[in-house]
């Protein structure tokens, strides 16, 4: 019996979230027709940036089930298995810091869109 790493829940409702908010950027409309061009560049780096938080989400629980099923077939040595453990998880956490640092420049850039004066 498998059972779920504590952090595969907070990841699967993360990684939901983020595809609901790139379902919400992509039905987003341009209102200013003379600012098309620059919508259109942050619609699509802000759908690179919701589309990469939700692959790493939803990859962190793809990764615990096959490192439980590797460790359910092999014997490892327990010290490995938490060392490798807490890398992943780590790198998780690492991973979704970047993704927050690039959602934070997306919305800068997405304020500029309707604050022109905020690019000056």
């Amino acid at each position: 019996m498998f059972l779920p790493h504590p952090l595969d829940i907070p990841a699967v409702l993360l990684g939901i979230f983020l595809l609901m908010r790139k379902s919400e950027v992509r039905a987003a409309e341009c209102i200013d027709a003379s600012a098309q061009s620059a919508f259109d560049n942050w619609r699509e780096q802000a759908l690179a940036v919701y589309t990469f938080g939700s692959r790493v989400c939803f990859g962190k629980v793809f990764i615990d089930l096959a490192m439980s099923v590797l460790i359910h077939r092999v014997s490892l040595p327990a010290p490995l298995v938490k060392t490798v453990g807490i890398a992943l998880d780590i790198g998780w956490v690492g991973l979704l810091i970047w993704f927050w640092i690039r959602t934070r420049a997306v919305g800068k850039l997405k304020g500029t869109l309707t604050n022109p004066s905020a690019a000056t």
